[in-house]
């Protein structure tokens, strides 16, 4: 019989072993903070135990405190969480009395906190997290004149000359509680749950103008691969359609289109049809076939 014991140690093993290997790959790729320099800043950062970031913000008032500037004290009221993964949460930001943070379009923010899997798992893989994802827009955006050279680029995207499909960090704010992100809420946006219905009024079919948006960002990807050897995880669920005009300057489009979530790399076991120089056609079934377990 296993020892329940030994079954969390294998647990933490393997999760340790997943950051060390996310971390080491992505730095080799784009020199990202190494997991010293994220642990040190975290360890300085973080006053409170870890097993309190963890808890819910939702609704709370907090004082903060940039690690630049910690004589003059921020304000960030937050309002509902609207999503939470391994490393992080996302809240809605309701009210901010820090004025790089008011901007004409609502905001969300994301929290870096301890892992679900494995609770005990020190805070600064969530730090570190949170580090390497401003680090990879960063990277990726400095990159966009060789992205946009590559042979297989779409010709005239949905989204403007010199940007990229995917929802912009607008800031980063390193704080006693950790690396904070800003974007901006998504609104105007189709997601997988409302492209479903079309799908089954066409036949089966994804209708043929969400097709085309779909090859741009897959060509997009498969440029990016060609210019930096990262393979952008394009999974469906990662993407949004955007199709209101009035949210298209937000987001860098000049049309209706794909956007990424976020610019994350797939780091591990790649799923064939996301991976580079990958059949369009293999994407589209798979997206599909998203489509089809969507009620």
């Amino acid at each position: 019989m296993v020892n329940q014991f030994d079954s969390i140690k294998t647990i933490k093993a393997t999760t340790v072993g997943l950051c060390l290997l996310l971390l080491g790959s992505m730095a080799e790729a784009f020199k990202v903070p190494s997991l010293t320099e994220c642990g040190t800043m975290a360890i300085i950062l973080t006053e409170k135990p870890y097993q309190a970031l963890t808890s819910d913000l939702k609704g709370q008032k907090l004082t903060l405190h940039e690690a630049n500037n910690k004589n003059r004290p921020f304000t960030l009221q937050l309002a509902d969480k609207l999503g939470a993964g391994y490393f992080g949460a996302v809240y809605l930001v309701e009210k901010t009395s820090l004025e790089s943070l008011n901007y004409s379009f609502p905001i969300v923010v994301k929290f870096p906190h301890s892992m679900v899997v494995a609770p005990d798992i020190p805070f600064f893989f969530s730090v570190s997290e949170n580090n390497k994802e401003a680090e990879f827009y960063k990277k990726i955006h400095e990159a966009i004149g060789s992205i946009q050279s590559q042979e297989g680029y779409p010709k005239d995207p949905a989204w403007n000359n010199g940007t990229l499909p995917i929802v912009p960090l607008l800031n980063r704010i390193v704080t006693e509680r950790g690396p904070l992100l800003f974007k901006p809420v998504i609104k105007g946006a189709k997601f997988l749950s409302d492209l479903a219905p079309l799908y089954r009024q066409n036949g089966m079919k994804l209708p043929s103008v969400y097709v085309e948006a779909l090859r741009e960002i897959y060509d997009l990807t498969q440029a990016v691969f060609s210019a930096t050897g990262v393979c952008i995880d394009l999974r469906p669920p990662n993407m949004v359609y955007i199709d209101d005009p009035k949210v298209f300057s937000v987001f860098g489009l000049k049309r209706a289109g794909f956007i990424l979530f976020e610019m994350s790399a797939v780091v591990g076991n790649v799923p064939a049809f996301i991976g580079p120089q990958h059949p369009f056609s293999e994407f589209l079934a798979q997206f599909e076939a998203y489509l089809k377990k969507e009620k």
